[in-house]
């Protein structure tokens, strides 16, 4: 898989329960490391250079750190 984002873009990732949408978000955040293939965001690598992360935003739709406060 590969896309491209501009700044200001606002894009919506849809597929059905198990399609692999939060495994994708969490090897963009480099929560997640690939078996294959590499990850590039910004041009580098988001679980080799940890400071990318500081320019991705990311809402998950259930945080787990607050387990008692909702979106």
């Amino acid at each position: 898989m590969s896309f491209a984002s501009k700044s200001g873009e606002v894009h919506a990732y849809l597929g059905h329960n198990g399609a692999g949408k939060t495994t994708t978000f969490r090897l963009i955040l480099g929560i997640l490391v690939p078996d294959e293939g590499c990850i590039s965001v910004l041009g580098v690598n988001p679980a080799e250079n940890p400071e990318v992360k500081a320019q991705i935003g990311y809402l998950p739709e259930y945080d787990p750190l607050y387990p008692d406060l909702t979106v």
